[in-house]
């Protein structure tokens, strides 16, 4: 999605001023990380575990954490295939319940050898439970990513381009928050029998700021993730 083909469309339904390419980019980029919450990128990696160290953080920014497998001290390495062997019995697997009874079997012991673990959004880090005894074993981390600008710094190409009326609305909701606090501070005013009266100006922002943000809830969900500092 090229941040020209925002603007056009934002400048195209928002009239009350005429802000800067360099403006508009800025409230681009609020409104793109107000949508990262609710449709956020979803990214593989890996880390490797310390002795003794249960906290774990990212080089790059993270929104929450969505899956961690971590073999608890390395245990599956060294010893899964072996158990495994032993678990599966010589079964008569005519009887169709006893692929099932096997496959739980195996399913509750691989689960006793998962280790677990806390993401704390505040910090930025990952605890991992119990802590590792050993350094060098590998934990694959599924988490969730706000979407940047490309290297070329002329468009977010992780967002589909389906999405454009979203991010317009975000970003038009963006720029009347500065309309919305102007008009807080702008009292009424009355000469004679002339009165204008402003009072209502920021209530009636709020209203259509509320509509707009609620356009990337309805297509994703009301609940947002909460991101820490």
């Amino acid at each position: 999605m090229e941040l020209a083909t925002i603007r056009r469309a934002v400048l195209d339904d928002y009239t009350l001023d005429t802000p800067t390419a360099t403006v508009l980019n800025r409230r681009i980029a609020a409104a793109v990380r107000e949508y990262s919450r609710y449709n956020p990128r979803v990214v593989d990696t890996t880390l490797t575990t310390v002795a003794d160290q249960a906290a774990y953080t990212f080089d790059v920014p993270v929104n929450g954490i969505r899956e961690v497998l971590y073999w608890a001290n390395g245990t599956y390495y060294t010893v899964s295939q072996e158990i495994m062997d032993r678990l599966r019995l010589d079964t008569p697997y005519a009887l169709v319940a006893h692929y099932a009874i096997e496959d739980i079997k195996e399913a509750a012991h691989v689960r006793g050898l998962l280790g677990d673990w806390e993401w704390r959004g505040t910090s930025g880090e990952l605890i991992l439970y119990p802590t590792p005894e050993t350094t060098g074993d590998t934990v694959y981390v599924t988490y969730y990513a706000p979407h940047a600008l490309n290297d070329d710094g002329d468009g977010y190409d992780t967002i589909p381009d389906a999405d454009q009326e979203i991010i317009v609305a975000l970003t038009i909701a963006e720029l009347l928050t500065a309309q919305q606090i102007a008009a807080a501070g702008t009292p009424d005013m009355a000469e004679g029998l002339e009165r204008v009266t402003t009072h209502f100006m920021g209530q009636n922002i709020a209203q259509v700021i509320h509509q707009l943000r609620g356009k990337v809830a309805a297509k994703y969900g009301g609940s947002a993730i909460v991101v820490g500092p």
